[in-house]
């Protein structure tokens, strides 16, 4: 196993670990709790230097994302309600947590790269904390997958509507 291989490795493992038990990160500020214990999650003690132990409500739950450090806080309506970034390597060992806004608009890519002619598809959809609300059929943008010297961006080549649908929450 490479480096960039092992490294991947131990951040799927603490995503693993995070997912299967009940805690959020400790950097949780009072505003995020206060919230959060208003919805019903309710705090126990700190367990690490980053995790404190939560008993949540019946149906919410930490889901794993594709990105092994990112895991999502849902409701038991399947509705993002934060972020979790763990990182658990052997150079590195934090957590951080962010509250979603409720309603957003996002692009996602629902294929891998076409790395022979350096363009990807991506879908938009309107989430209600995570649930499709609405969503394009298939793709709405033809982007490449070059990211410019600033390291962030895609440039759009085409806009492409393919066709739109309601899913009800």
């Amino acid at each position: 196993m490479n480096p960039e291989e092992m490294v991947l490795h131990q951040e799927r493992v603490g995503q693993t670990q995070l997912v299967n038990s009940a805690q959020l990160p400790a950097s949780i500020t009072d505003e995020e709790k206060e919230y959060l214990q208003a919805c019903g999650v309710v705090f126990g003690e700190k367990n690490s230097e980053i995790f404190v132990e939560v008993i949540f409500p019946d149906g919410w739950a930490v889901v794993p994302s594709f990105e092994p450090r990112l895991s999502a806080l849902v409701d038991e309506r399947n509705r993002e309600r934060a972020r979790i970034v763990y990182k658990h390597t052997f150079y590195n060992h934090y957590s951080w947590f962010g509250l979603t806004c409720r309603y957003n608009v996002r692009d996602w890519d629902p294929a891998e790269i076409l790395e022979d002619r350096g363009l990807c598809e991506f879908v938009r959809e309107v989430a209600d904390g995570g649930s499709a609300l609405q969503a394009t059929g298939e793709a709405i943008f033809l982007c490449s997958a070059e990211i410019p010297a600033e390291g962030h961006g895609l440039i759009c080549l085409q806009r492409k509507l393919v066709g739109a649908h309601t899913v009800m929450p």
